[in-house]
């Protein structure tokens, strides 16, 4: 007898869950509370698998970063001030994490969560003959400046020692690894691993072959 499940949502997460499953040979009822044939935020998620982002955001760096871009007028980052416990007890945490020292073990953790996620997209490409697999030829970081480009090439480097396919460019790499792009730049570090997918077909992709299994407008 084959055990039964019943998941709420029928969103990428909830999809997600239900695929797996079903891979494991559950019985799978999914609950939506929209149409059939909707995707849900999905529609709007930009579907990028990125293992070149594995720097850790509660770091010594990017605190001491944050703290400058406060003190300037128009900072992509800031925190509005306010006598708010909620909030000083995020800037605390945040604060303790970027002093840990465990930095590197956090860097693993996300370099690891990330291939498993394009690993993942992978094997639903399998499992559903309608999904495109994940595409795109690896992702470019450009610098417009000979500091920017310092900097992206020590992510370079250090993604390379973690096993990254990594290239550090100067102008005339980068032209040619993108022959149509029509901006000055110093150089810039391509990313071979990166990839994006369309979270959306693969909502519809699942809704459609979950049948009678989806219950919608519940």
């Amino acid at each position: 007898m084959k055990r039964t499940a019943i998941v709420v949502g029928a969103g990428l997460v909830g999809l997600g869950v239900a695929a797996e499953l079903m891979r494991d040979g559950w019985q799978v009822t999914v609950l939506e509370q929209g149409p059939a044939d909707g995707v849900g935020t999905s529609h709007g998620n930009a579907g990028m698998l990125v293992p070149s982002h594995f720097v850790p955001l509660a770091t010594m760096g990017f605190l001491k970063t944050g703290l400058r871009m406060m003190l300037k007028r128009g900072a992509p980052v800031t925190v509005r001030w306010r006598p708010d416990a909620d909030l000083l007890g995020w800037v605390t945490r945040f604060t303790l994490s970027s002093l840990a020292g465990d930095e590197q073990a956090r860097t693993q953790a996300l370099l690891r969560l990330s291939l498993a996620s394009r690993d993942q997209w992978e094997r639903w490409a399998d499992d559903f003959p309608n999904l495109a697999r994940p595409g795109g030829a690896g992702l470019m970081m450009i610098a417009r400046t000979a500091h920017g480009l310092e900097e992206e090439a020590e992510v370079g480097h250090q993604g390379a020692r973690l096993g990254l396919d990594v290239e550090i460019l100067d102008a005339d790499g980068v032209r040619r690894r993108q022959p149509g792009l029509d901006v000055h730049c110093e150089g810039g570090v391509w990313f071979g691993n990166d990839a994006h997918v369309a979270p959306h077909e693969w909502v519809q992709a699942m809704r459609h072959s979950l049948g009678s299994n989806l219950v919608s407008d519940t």
